[in-house]
């Protein structure tokens, strides 16, 4: 049986940094990730929050290992933060990058008209149990009015298929043809999905921009990366999607090589710069908080890998980085 040993990302000098602003949310969605919508974490002080953000980009342009730079926004819901669109200004002004985030659609028109167009790209995460879909089908009409790229992910509860179905077909209605993928769900690395339903999760996009919104939309996007799968018996498969490892239940990479906290970062609700599963970066036994004073004269790491020390790896986006098994398991393989 042929075994995972190397997972290689066409963007090395690309990195995304995933800033958990706070669990406060509008939806109680049930299979939503532990502590996300409890409101709990208050929202950052974003006089402190803004220097620090532009001190962390500066340092990672400055390592001459990374060129392209993606901060993506999350929660909770990130627009209730009434200065979410002051700190993204700012960021734009002051550090140049791609700025993106990941919101349910919710707020009012009002609201999206207003803000919208600080950001590069929205991704929409459609929620079968409250969303108001032709509110979010408007709200995606007015980003890309304003040159904002969009995607939308429709969340698949395989308790109510065919609503999510409705949903996905609903979002094909719209007058611009962005891009819509349905995405699966896992609680703690498992997915619960019939063989029916395993097939349509197969082909994740069920529709691509077109091709006029991608050249009107191009200086808003990053460059999108591919991903590759080696296997011991030097098979290499290209990868379309970023829960390809998750879903097919590869992403087991304890003692594995792992580029995160070079070309993937993730800042939790409580400030501090981690990997997605608490992994400590830069080879380091502490970890620093973007919410400290005096971040910007602290943060100099030295940008490596580390070995990974989780039994399996639940975020997609840390799936897909640069890594490799150890060298004890790639001789044991070719015995």
């Amino acid at each position: 049986m042929k075994k995972l040993i190397e997972i290689k990302n066409n963007q090395p000098r690309q990195i995304r940094i995933q800033y958990d602003i706070g669990n406060l949310c509008n939806y109680k969605c049930w299979y939503c990730f532990p502590g996300s919508n409890e409101g709990t974490h208050p929202f950052p002080d974003v006089e402190v929050v803004k220097h620090n953000l532009v001190a962390l980009i500066k340092h990672y342009r400055a390592s001459g290992m990374i060129d392209d730079i993606q901060l993506n926004f999350l929660g909770g819901e990130p627009t209730l933060w009434r200065e979410l669109g002051t700190l993204v200004e700012y960021v734009k002004e002051h550090a140049p990058c791609h700025i993106s985030m990941q919101s349910n659609g919710a707020r009012t028109l009002r609201w999206w008209k207003e803000y919208g167009h600080y950001f590069d790209h929205v991704s929409i995460s459609v929620h079968h149990e409250r969303c108001d879909i032709e509110h979010v089908k408007q709200v995606c009409d007015i980003l890309i009015d304003q040159k904002v790229s969009v995607l939308g992910n429709v969340l698949m509860d395989h308790t109510a298929w065919d609503k999510c179905i409705g949903l996905v077909d609903s979002l094909m209605e719209t007058k611009n043809k962005f891009m819509i993928l349905a995405k699966p769900i896992n609680i703690n690395g498992v997915v619960t999905y019939n063989e029916e339903q395993m097939e349509y999760l197969k082909t994740s996009c069920k529709r691509r921009p077109s091709w006029w919104l991608v050249m009107r939309h191009l200086n808003r996007y990053s460059r999108i990366p591919k991903f590759t799968a080696i296997y011991d018996n030097g098979e290499k498969v290209n990868i379309k999607t970023d829960h390809y490892f998750i879903v097919n239940l590869l992403n087991r990479f304890e003692g594995w090589d792992c580029s995160v906290g070079i070309n993937f970062l993730n800042i939790n609700r409580e400030g501090y710069l981690q990997g997605t599963c608490q992994q400590t970066l830069y080879g380091l036994d502490f970890k620093y908080n973007i919410n400290d004073l005096d971040f910007p004269e602290k943060f100099k790491p030295n940008l490596q890998t580390v070995t990974c020390q989780q039994k399996m790896c639940l975020c997609a986006g840390e799936t897909v980085i640069n890594k490799k098994a150890p060298v004890v398991e790639l001789v044991d393989t070719q015995r």
